[in-house]
């Protein structure tokens, strides 16, 4: 049981080091005027430009409609992003992820049995010869 919470613990500071570290990649791609904080214009335009370097590239926009907007990213209300407002909101963000995944991965093999004690009459097994 220690192991597994050491391994978790690590592989959540792993986590957090990688995102700190894009999170900062990210916010100087987005600061085009670099003078330290990103503004609404900035921010639309970074997505705009992110989105279509993926549809560029092929790939699907799934999340698109997911995507964090500037005010959810602004939360002193200031009409600038800080480098730590996104970091705050990317940590967020991975936590959630992280929690959803756990809580899909515990629920697995829980599915919605509704004919519980009729087993061998789903999935094709049939009644047996009658």
């Amino acid at each position: 049981m220690k192991k597994i919470s050491f391994l978790s613990t690590l592989l959540i500071c792993s986590m957090t080091v990688f995102v700190t570290a894009n999170a900062n990649m990210q916010f100087n791609v987005m600061d085009s005027n670099g003078d330290g904080f990103v503004s609404d214009t900035e921010f639309t335009n970074a997505k705009n430009k992110n989105m279509q370097e993926k549809l560029n590239q092929g790939k699907r926009l799934k999340n698109a409609g997911n995507s964090p907007t500037f005010q959810d990213i602004d939360t002193n209300n200031d009409g600038k992003i800080s480098n730590t407002e996104l970091l705050t909101k990317q940590n967020a963000q991975m936590k959630e992820r992280m929690a959803e995944k756990k809580a899909n991965k515990s629920n697995k093999g829980k599915g919605n049995m509704k004919n519980k004690g009729q087993q061998g009459q789903r999935m094709g097994q049939g009644k047996g010869r009658q």
